[in-house]
């Protein structure tokens, strides 16, 4: 009769529906949203070419060409420099050397110090550096004050000139890699012909003086620095600086400025972090 009894309870049992306990929480569902991991070159990659990515390369391409603009101004108003203050031939190639030479000593620090505190804050030091240097180049009245504004135009010029290139670089895919590093070599070419055409115009046809192509060929690449301020640092560099939230807030932005959406990802952790 006990035996009887149990292998009935026992069937009972398995026919039932199991129904959960009041005081036991269910399991929660599986929705089916999981973030998709990806390394940082499978998301850039993924995130494709568009308004994001312009964004970077605008930046940096303006930056370059405000490099080329600072550079070849100089020799444009040699001439009337030489009139005005009555320079020799070896003062006129101090001013248009210690600009050079000062890229050239602080070129070496540019790439170290874009690795230790990043692409974007030192290249926006070096445009802003550039810029106020620049404009101040407008105002002086010696021959001594503009040759210390020429050289501290060219350290500026040496420290932000590597992170700008690389920044252009890093962000969009593979496949415009080139061309968006080939830009970058268009755009000094792009601020010479373009300072240029300020020249004839400011001093050719409207006559204005040589402060005033001075002043007027820092500014008008100056919007380098609205665009260096907008983006934000680049993910590669946060990714291998081991800040992985970072990095995937940037590529979220990337991701929703070039049409991609509003993407549920998540980085995959190094197996051994770059110290940068």
């Amino acid at each position: 009769f006990i035996q009887s009894n149990l292998s009935e309870m026992t069937e009972s049992s398995e026919k039932a529906p199991l129904t959960p306990s009041p005081h036991q929480p269910e399991e929660p569902e599986t929705s089916g949203t999981e973030p998709k991991i990806v390394d940082i070159n499978e998301a850039l990659e993924d995130a494709g070419f568009g308004c994001g990515t312009i964004l970077y390369i605008a930046g940096s391409f303006l930056a370059c060409a405000f490099d080329g603009a600072l550079m070849i101004v100089l020799p444009l108003v040699g001439p009337t420099l030489t009139c005005t203050w009555n320079l020799t031939s070896f003062q006129l190639s101090c001013l248009n050397m210690s600009t050079y030479i000062a890229h050239a000593v602080c070129a070496g620090l540019s790439a170290p110090l874009g690795d230790r505190y990043g692409r974007r804050p030192v290249a926006l030091v070096g445009a802003v550096g550039m810029t106020v240097f620049g404009v101040l180049c407008g105002f002086v009245r010696t021959y001594w004050q503009l040759l210390i504004l020429r050289i501290l135009i060219g350290v500026f010029f040496g420290v932000g000139n590597a992170p700008t290139m690389i920044l252009s670089g890093e962000i969009p895919p593979k496949k415009y890699r080139a061309m968006a590093l080939s830009g970058m070599m268009l755009a000094y070419g792009v601020g010479v012909v373009i300072t240029s055409g300020i020249a004839y115009l400011f001093m050719g046809v409207l006559g204005w003086g040589w402060q005033t192509l001075m002043l007027g060929s820092s500014l008008v690449f100056s919007p380098c620095i609205i665009f260096l301020i907008i983006i934000r640092e680049s993910p590669r560099y946060d990714y291998y600086r081991g800040d992985l939230k970072s990095a995937e807030q940037t590529i979220r932005m990337i991701y929703t400025l070039n049409g991609k959406g509003d993407v549920n990802l998540k980085l995959k952790a190094m197996d051994k972090m770059h110290v940068l």
